[in-house]
């Protein structure tokens, strides 16, 4: 991942409740890997160096029912900064693969016809960017609409005097 998202702009849902969201209020996510033959998750976030075991499992309970995963696993920034520690002197194969979405037919579903939670997300995201200048383009649309309803009775009266000086 090349840019940190909030934790909490990313997992959305978990707003509903208030403490949990008050204690990840300041997460970053750092990488995430995302399998989803077995609907699992493995989130590394900053920010979470304070955070004690109760709060990040309550966290990846809170994830799982959001979002209908089987399984969560957040790490810490600390626990991060281990596992690199551990790379350097033997590199794991234990890294899952990030997948793709290639069925783009049914962005709420996955192949076997399950609820993706995460397709869902990402396509309200897109929505979301996509009006985010709302109220500017309808400022702008309302004026050219004025525009032409002025235009249309300029062109009406236009007719109508020409109309009229047809007829003598």
């Amino acid at each position: 991942m090349s840019q940190k998202i909030p934790f909490l702009q990313m997992f959305a849902a978990l707003r509903q409740w208030t403490e949990l969201s008050n204690g990840v209020e300041g997460w970053l996510i750092a990488s995430a890997a995302i399998d989803k033959a077995s609907r699992s998750a493995k989130i590394a976030v900053e920010g979470a160096g304070g955070a004690g075991p109760n709060l990040i499992a309550q966290a990846e309970e809170a994830v799982c029912r959001a979002y209908g995963l089987n399984s969560v696993k957040i790490q810490a920034e600390e626990q991060i900064v281990t596992r690199e520690e551990k790379k350097v002197d033997k590199p794991t194969s234990e890294e899952p693969k990030l997948l793709e979405d290639k069925d783009s037919q049914n962005i709420n579903q996955n192949k076997n016809g399950v609820d993706d939670a995460f397709a869902r997300t990402e396509a309200i995201r897109r929505a979301d960017a996509l009006l985010k200048d709302y109220d500017a383009v309808l400022a702008r649309l309302r004026k050219k609409s004025a525009q032409l309803t002025q235009a249309a009775g300029e062109n009406e009266r236009l007719l109508l005097e020409l109309l009229e000086s047809s007829k003598r």
